[in-house]
Formats: C-alpha cells, sequence, structure tokens
C-alpha cells in the first residue's frame, strides 16, 4: 500500500479531492442562494479534459492503471454521495470532501491503486505536512469554487473591487473585497481591534491571506460574530500566504444532525442549549486547522433550561468523536449573559451541557442489593442529620444516584465510621464493576452468604482492594483513611487517569511520617489530583478511621 503505517487514509484522499474534481473558471457563480452542490462533478470533469494544464494530471492518473470508465464511475459515485448530506461551505469544504472520499474510493480499488502509483510525491508531501501540496492548491480551490459557486479572490472577471457579475449570490459565503474593504477600513480609523461578521444569511466568514497579512502587520485581534457564537483571535495566529484564504464557520446544528454526538451525552449530561458546529480552514488543509496559540470562544446557553441549583454544574464541553464523549472545556460561566466563554485550539462540534458527575452511575435496579452502606436500606435523596454539613451536596447526589443510602430512610449519620466491606461496595457501584459470579471467595472470612460476598470480591478481582492478609479481608473492620485513600488511587488508574503524585507532597501534612510506607505513593496521587487535602488542624490522620461523609466526599470527587 502507498499510505505509511497508521497514516488516516483520508490525508491521502486530499490528491483525490484536487485531481479529479476541478477546473479553473468553468463555472460562473449562480444568481441565488447556493445548493449543496452548485455545479455537477461530472460537469466539471468533462471541462477538464479540455483544459491543457490540468490534463497532465489526467494523464497521470490513466498512465497509474486507471482508465476513463472507472474515473466516470467514481465521479458519479462521489457526486451521488456529496448530495446526501449537508451542504458544502468554504469552511467545510475540506473536511466533507474528505469523509466522503474516504468511503467512495473504497468502492473503486483501481482508483485508489493509481492515486497511489500516479502521484507519489504529492501524497508524501500531504502525508508528512498533513497539507496539500502546493501544485494541488490551486485545482482544489477551483473545485471548491465551482462547487460551491463562489469566485476565486483574484478572479478580475467582476471589474475590480466593484459590484460587477460575478460576484456571488445572497447565500454565499461572505463576498471577499467586503470582507478586506471592511478590514481596511477599520484599520484606516485605527480601531483597537478587527470586528466581522457573516455577510447576508451565511455562516462563515472568509479572509484572503492578504487581509490576514494586514491584521498581523497592525498587531490587532480579530473578533468574529457569528449570531450567539463569538470567537476571538489572537495577533498573529493565523499567517498565511496572500493567496490563501482563511474560512471559519459557526452554526447551531439539529440535534437530529448531531445524532452520534447527542447519544455520547452520559447519564449526568444534558444540553443546556444548542450545539453548534465550529470550522476553522484554509485552502490546503487537509483535516481543517488546529491553531499555534489558543482563541476564545463564547457559546450561549438557554437560561430556561437550567435550573437554579444547576448553574454551578455549566460547563462548555468539545464533542471527541475519536472517544465518543464530550470533554470538559473549563470555562467561564456568565451567568447575567447566559454565556460560557473558553480557550482551544481545535474547532470541532461544541455545546454548553449541565453535568452531575454523581448520575453518571448507572442507579440500582430494583431487584439488585443496594446495601453497600447499609443492606435492605432505602434511598432517599435528603437526609434530616445531613442539613448545613459540609458535605451535604455530595452525600444527596450519591444517595440520589443510587450510590450511597443512609442507615434509614431520613437518617445518613454522616460521622460514623464506613467498613471496609461498605467502601469496597461504593467503589464497585460508582464504577460499575461488575461481579463474576464466583461461588467461591478469595477470602475466607468472606462467605458466600454475606451481602457484601459479590461486591468485595468483584472489588478484589478488578485490583481496587487487596486484604490484611493473603487470606482474610477484615470486611467488618472499620476502614482507616490511608486504606480508604489508596483504593481511591487505584480506582483513578482503573478510570485511566494518570496523575502520579511525588512524596514531596506528602509534607503538607504535619503528621506525614505516621502514613504507612505501603500507603504514601497512593495518598500522594490523590493529593496531587486535589482529591484530598487532609484535616482543618493540618493533619492527615492516616491510621483514624474514615466516615461515611468522608467516603462520600471521596467518591463524588472521584466521579467528578
Amino acid at each position: 500500500m502507498f499510505y505509511r503505517k497508521k497514516k488516516p487514509l483520508y490525508i491521502f484522499l486530499a490528491v483525490s479531492l484536487a485531481v479529479m474534481v476541478a477546473v479553473p473558471g468553468v463555472f460562473c457563480p449562480p444568481a441565488g442562494p447556493t445548493s449543496a452542490l452548485a455545479a455537477d462533478i461530472m460537469s466539471s470533469y468533462q471541462a477538464l479534459k479540455k483544459d491543457p494544464t490540468s490534463q497532465v494530471f489526467l494523464d497521470r492518473l490513466y498512465e497509474a492503471g486507471a482508465t476513463e470508465a472507472d474515473l466516470e464511475s467514481f465521479l458519479n459515485d462521489l457526486d451521488g454521495e456529496l448530495r446526501r448530506g449537508e451542504s458544502l461551505t468554504e469552511a467545510n469544504f475540506n473536511s466533507r470532501m474528505f469523509s466522503v472520499l474516504k468511503e467512495v474510493v473504497t468502492w473503486h480499488p483501481v482508483i485508489f491503486k493509481a492515486l497511489s502509483v500516479g502521484f507519489p510525491e504529492e501524497i508524501s508531501y500531504t502525508l508528512d505536512k498533513k497539507e496539500l501540496h502546493p501544485s494541488l492548491v490551486p485545482l482544489r480551490n477551483a473545485a471548491a469554487d465551482s462547487l460551491l459557486g463562489t469566485t476565486p479572490p483574484d478572479d478580475k472577471s467582476s471589474g475590480g473591487g466593484g459590484g460587477g457579475g460575478g460576484g456571488g449570490g445572497e447565500g454565499a459565503p461572505a463576498d471577499r473585497d467586503t470582507v478586506e474593504q471592511k478590514i481596511s477600513d477599520q484599520l484606516e480609523r485605527g480601531a483597537s481591534r478587527i470586528e466581522l461578521e457573516p455577510s447576508g444569511s451565511s455562516d462563515e466568514i472568509v479572509i484572503p491571506g492578504s487581509a490576514i497579512k494586514k491584521v498581523n502587520e497592525a498587531d490587532k485581534e480579530l473578533h468574529l460574530k457569528f449570531d450567539a457564537v463569538k470567537i476571538k483571535l489572537p495577533v498573529g495566529v493565523i499567517s498565511i500566504s496572500d493567496q490563501t484564504r482563511f474560512s471559519l464557520s459557526a452554526k447551531a446544528v439539529k440535534r437530529s444532525q448531531a445524532s452520534k454526538a447527542v447519544s455520547a451525552l452520559s447519564r449526568g449530561q444534558k444540553l443546556a442549549g444548542d450545539i453548534f458546529e465550529i470550522l476553522a480552514s484554509t485552502d490546503s488543509s487537509v483535516q481543517g486547522l488546529d491553531f499555534d496559540k489558543e482563541v476564545t470562544v463564547t457559546l450561549p446557553y438557554q437560561a430556561s433550561e437550567v435550573k437554579a441549583d444547576e448553574e454551578r454544574l455549566l460547563d462548555a464541553y468539545r464533542f471527541d468523536e475519536g472517544g465518543n464523549k464530550w470533554v470538559a472545556m473549563k470555562g467561564t460561566v456568565d451567568r447575567s449573559w447566559h454565556t460560557v466563554t473558553f480557550s482551544t485550539s481545535h474547532f470541532s462540534q461544541y455545546a454548553v451541557l449541565i453535568h452531575d458527575p454523581a448520575r453518571d452511575v448507572k442507579p440500582a435496579s430494583s431487584g439488585e442489593d443496594k446495601s453497600g452502606i447499609e443492606p435492605t436500606t432505602p434511598v432517599p435523596v435528603e437526609f434530616s442529620d445531613m442539613k448545613g454539613h459540609w458535605a451535604q451536596d455530595y452525600v444527596e447526589k450519591l444517595a440520589a444516584a443510587g450510590i450511597v443510602a443512609g442507615v434509614s430512610p431520613e437518617r445518613f449519620e454522616p460521622n460514623r465510621q464506613i467498613t471496609r466491606a461498605e467502601f469496597a461496595a461504593l467503589l464497585v457501584r460508582a464504577l460499575d464493576i461488575s461481579g463474576s459470579g464466583q461461588l467461591k471467595g478469595r477470602f475466607e472470612d468472606v462467605t458466600a452468604g454475606a451481602w457484601y460476598f459479590t461486591t468485595v470480591n468483584a472489588a478484589a478481582d478488578a485490583g481496587l482492594v487487596n486484604g490484611v492478609s493473603a487470606t482474610r479481608f477484615e470486611p467488618n473492620q472499620a476502614i482507616t483513611r490511608e486504606q480508604l485513600t489508596v483504593m481511591i488511587a487505584r480506582a483513578m488508574t482503573i478510570q485511566g487517569k494518570t496523575i502520579t503524585g511525588s512524596e514531596d507532597q506528602l509534607n503538607i501534612f504535619q503528621d506525614q511520617k505516621q502514613i504507612s510506607a505501603w500507603a504514601r505513593k497512593g495518598v500522594a496521587t490523590t493529593v496531587a489530583a486535589g482529591m484530598v487535602q487532609g484535616r482543618p488542624d493540618g493533619t492527615f490522620a492516616p491510621l483514624a478511621n474514615a466516615t461515611r461523609a468522608e467516603a462520600a466526599t471521596l467518591i463524588y470527587n472521584l466521579l467528578n
């Protein structure tokens, strides 16, 4: 195969995009709004065959083993697939085309092989640089202009900067001459920053490289506003040639169009407004544009979707498509304007979410033993003896999620000691670990008839707990603070968190020398993670028995 091991196929597809769908100057822009494809790909190809410069690329393809029939079949399939999805724009052109090409090229192995044989230099360059080979950029731009119905920035047919023919319709991307003029006007009057918005009904801004150069030379920030979304680009974050175009778009997408992102929401997450798709690209960028510096983004949320006690759970999140999860951006919430502002160097789908980590854990079913803290106890949401307690919020949220229970329907007894078996059961439920259904346990003092038999053995199998000896667990013994903390550190490892603490961090505790040698690494890890801070008197009290409130707080922090 032509591509290097572990290199994604869609990088290679940049070559096929540029080679097969472009003819400079073939189509005039439409008079009205653009559709998914302003031009037919086959029509472009027919004109391509008449263009001497472009014919060179076709000859290389044919010499590598492809036939005209092979190419026409490929282009027909490509055209059909492109018309199935969302509309093409300048900002999503590369990523959308690559996504479709990635699938369609696998249907046509002859074309796949011909590209690999006929364009080794271009492919190698694209793999190494993750951008199109310079010789292919003009073809890519011609393809975009043809299929989008836009006019290249250096097209002189419109009679210069005026409003001559061929300027693009109302629904086309913001006119590039107009964008450059707006930038020039603001620079001439000494504006402290350059502000731009899309024109008409467009949701994208296209800026010529020559205009970007002026902004950089003037040492100005770019502030882009897309309806409710605001994006601030720091000085010099974009550096491109005068002939290259920078495109940025931001738009709310229907939840039906973002079904993968919606389905990836955890049990504890819910949308507080729209999902926004933010895309940035240049003519040559293969997978969209990552910035060398962080840019600032402000997203809105709907106040009507947020209850008073949920405001503290708000944050902006990025949908990680590869990991199929939402990643917190640790943004700043403005409750007056109902916005969240955050920094990022990569654009994709974003949304403001309400996230209650305690609800991420699957609640126990009615037929499941919920006795991790107290056998057969119901699961209330509020406890009379937790009112005003420092751990009230943590305990009641975990109770609502079915992770902890009270000693009675009304009381939790936060200061009561918790046993080793009870805490093991808490961890098993918090991490949603299933027992293996074994009939014989690991420890002689964890008998098959005990309520904690399954949970203790499941915790041991998962590597969460060890016995006090090879054969004994001491399930009813009160757990010490250092034992509990070490179990939390192991749980972090199971979650995939790779925080490593240094024993120097134990110096924050006045009694750090009393921490057992076997526990020091685990305690240091939880300190490094910010989960353990010690007691008000500056001690850790490693051998003191942990309370139910302390255990619940650590579980909550683990989930958070």
